[in-house]
């Protein structure tokens, strides 16, 4: 077995029907989907959106905190 192929529980099959047009047959081929290929690219969509979730949120708490502090300063007349 190549390294680089994935394990046999990675792949899925799938019938496909296939319509040859020069002579208006139809044959049926097996084609082979991988897993890693779906899951991949999820994995990084959900972490991508994490991220801005996280990023967004920091921000929009860090910004409150300093708009207290500067209330708080102005309102004791330090600013």
């Amino acid at each position: 077995m190549n390294p680089s192929s994935p394990s046999p529980d990675d792949i899925t099959k799938r019938q496909q029907i296939v319509e040859d047009t020069v002579d208006d047959t139809k044959r049926q081929r097996t084609v082979y989907d991988t897993v890693d290929d779906i899951s991949g690219s999820t994995c990084f969509i959900i972490t991508i959106s994490f991220m801005t979730f996280i990023y967004a949120y920091d921000s929009a708490f860090i910004f409150l905190c300093l708009q207290a502090i500067l209330k708080s300063l102005h309102r004791d007349r330090i600013l």
